[in-house]
């Protein structure tokens, strides 16, 4: 079902008093994004690589997203250790036309920094078809632990990772590149940045 506010630009009527559910088999919520252009939110769900698109309004899962061959039953570490993290809109929350979304190697985490060797992506997703447009593999092999993304002033994305701490930047155009490491790279890795956000122009 759809969103009854669809298409009132910046005037979401206030949420409900109260507790907000958020009920879905497996939903464990990691990271939130509000779209002021449909007023739902995007959720995703870390420990089976999904995103669901939320209805606070009436506490209901609108859609669930489901990448083949990353996300999974949710239900096991192995064999596929796959999570949903970072989430942001583009070209920002008044104006959303795409989604994109962090799935990281969760196995980075289970050895604390010490299996970095991916895979861990950068999705994008068309929000009026629900379909995966781009998928940008972000592992290099030397660091990873990817737990969020923020869109910066200057249109490009910055996911950051934990093992060990690293940002890394991605143009519109998907071009990728270190914008700061904490060396040494180890191993051992020390368990570094977990969230990420953005100031102004900074």
């Amino acid at each position: 079902s759809e969103n009854k506010y669809f298409g009132s630009v910046g005037q979401c009527p206030p949420l409900p008093k109260g507790d907000l559910n958020y009920d879905i088999f497996m939903g464990y919520p990691e990271m939130f994004a509000w779209d002021k252009k449909r007023c739902v939110a995007y959720v995703s769900n870390l420990y089976n690589a999904t995103v669901s698109t939320w209805d606070p309004y009436k506490s209901v899962v609108l859609d669930t997203i489901h990448f083949p061959g990353l996300s999974h039953a949710g239900n096991s570490a192995s064999p596929n250790p796959l999570h949903a993290s970072g989430i942001i809109l583009r070209p920002d929350a008044y104006h959303a036309e795409t989604l994109e979304v962090v799935i990281d190697n969760g196995d980075a985490f289970y050895s604390d920094g010490f299996n970095v060797s991916g895979p861990d992506h950068l999705m994008s997703i068309d929000l009026k078809t629900k379909e995966v447009t781009s998928q940008l593999r972000l592992n290099n092999g030397l660091y990873a632990g990817y737990a969020d993304a923020s869109l910066g002033p200057d249109g490009n994305t910055y996911v950051l990772g934990t093992y060990s701490s690293n940002i890394l930047r991605v143009t519109p155009d998907k071009e990728i590149s270190t914008f700061y490491v904490a060396e040494p790279l180890g191993p051992p890795r020390l368990y570094g940045f977990t969230g990420i956000a953005h100031v102004g122009d900074a």
